[in-house]
């Protein structure tokens, strides 16, 4: 079981993961701003309206479970959800030395709390999230804003490329070889003396004739 400590220092950074919330939004955030009926919470997010504007995010299953188990959220509560240690009532308005002290115990170094929400759109855009689905999570203006916030692996693109096109490709080969083999051991016949079909003689030419007949692949321009 994890220290009060520990609790205090890494139920913000889940919090905020699972958010993809501002450092602000996060460390000022009330009991009362959780709706856990409709799972939703609201924030009050900078805007060039006066006073900001309202921000909804939907409450994953982890964060239901870190809001009530960890940070004792319970339907009526009211206050902040992390609370200065000095005065109950106070928020958390800087958690310089938490923050050093997790990112020292996870051993990591040149890391921002800002990256939180960086790292939020990330994983979202890696498991497939659609950009304009992040782009409301994060509630950005503009989708030019969500573009930068996501930070593939360098291999990212290639592993892509591979299960996309690679797979299919290969998937089309096998099949025009398949049909190719049947084709030839009907016309031949499969007596003893019939000759095994030539696998080398499917060549790209037969690809690519099998690629331009697939309806699935059809498709207008990009």
């Amino acid at each position: 079981m994890p220290s009060s400590k520990a609790l205090n220092r890494t139920s913000p950074i889940l919090f905020a993961l699972y958010t993809g919330a501002r450092k602000a939004n996060v460390l000022s955030c009330r009991h009362e701003q959780v709706d856990m009926a409709r799972g939703k919470i609201t924030f009050r997010v900078k805007s060039k309206l006066p006073g900001g504007k309202y921000h909804e995010i939907d409450i994953a299953d982890g964060l239901a479970e870190l809001l009530v188990t960890r940070l004792g959220h319970e339907p009526g509560k009211k206050g902040y959800i992390f609370r200065d240690h000095k005065g109950k009532h106070r928020y958390v308005k800087d958690n310089k030395k938490a923050w050093k002290s997790a990112k020292d115990a996870a051993g990591i170094d040149n890391f921002r709390w800002h990256d939180l929400r960086h790292t939020c759109a990330s994983w979202l855009r890696q498991r497939g999230v659609p950009l304009e689905i992040i782009q409301q999570i994060l509630g950005h203006a503009n989708i030019s804003t969500t573009a930068k916030y996501i930070h593939h692996k360098e291999d990212a693109k290639a592993n892509a490329l591979n299960l996309g096109i690679t797979s299919q490709l290969r998937h089309i080969q096998e099949k025009h070889t398949e049909e190719n083999m049947d084709k030839s051991l009907t016309n031949n016949g499969a007596s003893e003396g019939s000759r095994t079909p030539d696998l080398k003689s499917h060549n790209l030419k037969g690809n690519l004739k099998s690629i331009i007949s697939n309806k699935k692949l059809r498709g207008g321009k990009a």
